[in-house]
């Protein structure tokens, strides 16, 4: 039977429309609605789903295709909530996954459930084919990435590790497949930022709106967050980052690879990033600085604007590098504000820095290579958290690709979660045919020689 991918490509592509439409918007989350939605799917495939539920609603599904157990399993893992979308800022509703323009519009669709139709189209074909593997598969369509994972990743961890416990994983954030400065890149996330989300509070002198008050609660508040204003809290060049600026520097040439040497020197890296715009400046800027944003602002009586409060408050979100640990970076804030304010912590997560050599990453390069013969492979630290940041408690190498290809100066980490959020349905069927050749480098019985890979045929659906 002829194979028929571009029939597989079409129910990945209505899969993911399906799962837009769901508003599994974080908070509230709401996420059973995916998650039964993906087990149904697993289902009608022969695969069978197990759901977890952290809390009403708050569902997880875990799928796997058994190996003959010779390696340790392999993870496919896509978040299941989306950020809450401001509806009037949209071309398109967030929730209606509208097909216009070559792409798929929608809340979701580059964070992350592309990733989740991927998992399932790839769990699908092989279970048709009946691919003999040599490892576990498993797909964990998950809750609550948004607000940090608790009830998703952190969950299935911590209460059901059986259920998950794999050697590698492949999860959000990475595998963009673009042309830069004269080359074609692979990109793929071997460390993750850190998060710390902060409610300061400071306390002042009250007083009234009649007359300059120096002690007041706002004005000790406004001095202290003035000092971080531009958002940089300390350059610091971490290994992902250093062998992503050397990868890329070292196919670039001319005034690109100027730029690229620039940005590895606290001296000359602001400079290099004024010469860059949109995206690129924006991932490279939060790879090379340890971050703090404000993100609110509190205190006060909006009815008695004359009223000086005696207390007021900021909430802030502070991004680390992998050599920084929690304890300093938290102590830099402390510094930075002044010993006024009062930091509590709301949430946070550590970063992960994973090896950038591994038998995923042979198989990745290999995946990709065999349908971009040209491309640099080349790791980088994800601006971001991931549920990685849960994994590695398990002790699973997690790597941030989940691929698409991209066209020159086509966005895609700055659409995650942002206005008119949207994916380029012929770079997300490309990817799924990169994504199918490694996770068969990576589970199937025999392994592939160097080249393209030759697919076995697959019924059409019916």
């Amino acid at each position: 039977m002829s194979f028929d991918w571009g029939e597989v490509r079409r129910e990945a592509v209505q899969v993911l429309a399906d799962l837009i439409r769901l508003d599994t918007q974080n908070p509230p989350g709401n996420e059973k609605a995916a998650a039964d939605y993906l087990a149904a799917k697993l289902a009608a495939e022969g695969i069978e789903p197990r759901l977890f539920e952290a809390a009403p609603k708050r569902t997880n599904v875990v799928a796997r295709l058994k190996g003959n157990g010779t390696a340790p399993p392999l993870l496919l893992s896509a978040h299941l909530d989306v950020s809450p979308p401001r509806a009037e800022a949209w071309t398109h509703p967030p929730f209606a996954a509208t097909e216009a323009d070559g792409y798929l519009w929608g809340a979701g669709a580059t964070s992350m459930k592309y990733a989740a139709a991927q998992a399932l189209a790839i769990m699908a074909v092989l279970k048709r084919t009946g691919v003999a593997l040599k490892r576990d598969l498993i797909f964990a369509g998950v809750a609550d990435k948004v607000q940090g994972g608790a009830l998703g990743a952190g969950y299935l961890v911590d209460s059901h590790r059986d259920q998950i416990q794999a050697e590698f994983c492949l999860t959000e954030r990475g595998g963009m497949v673009m042309p830069l400065l004269g080359q074609s890149l692979a990109l793929v996330g071997t460390a993750t930022k850190g998060f710390e989300w902060l409610r300061v509070r400071v306390r002042g002198k009250p007083g009234f709106g009649r007359e300059p008050n120096p002690e007041s609660a706002f004005a000790r508040l406004v001095h202290g967050l003035h000092r971080f204003a531009n958002g940089r809290m300390g350059f610091e060049l971490c290994g992902a980052t250093n062998a992503c600026l050397g990868e890329v520097g070292a196919g670039a040439g001319g005034w690109g690879g100027l730029v690229v040497s620039l940005l590895r020197s606290p001296i000359t890296a602001p400079l290099a990033l004024r010469m860059m715009n949109g995206e690129k400046r924006r991932w490279l800027e939060a790879a090379l600085y340890h971050t703090a944003v404000v993100t609110g602002l509190s205190g006060g009586d909006t009815r008695l604007a004359s009223v000086v409060a005696d207390e007021a408050g900021a909430v802030i979100d502070g991004r680390y590098l992998p050599t920084l640990g929690r304890e300093r970076f938290v102590s830099r804030l402390e510094a930075t504000l002044g010993h006024e304010a009062e930091l509590l912590s709301l949430c946070g997560l550590p970063p992960t820095d994973f090896p950038r050599r591994s038998e995923l990453m042979t198989a990745i390069i290999r995946g990709v290579r065999g349908h971009e013969p040209n491309a640099r492979v080349v790791p980088f630290l994800v601006p971001d958290f991931t549920d990685a940041a849960h994994y590695v408690r398990a002790g699973v190498i997690s790597y941030g690709f989940f691929p698409v290809r991209l066209q020159e100066d086509e966005a895609f980490l700055s659409m995650a979660d942002a206005p008119d959020e949207r994916l380029s349905v012929q770079g997300f069927g490309d990817g799924l045919e990169i994504l199918y050749d490694v996770v068969l480098e990576m589970c199937g019985l025999e392994p592939h020689k160097s080249g393209p890979v030759a697919r076995p045929a697959i019924p059409a659906p019916t």
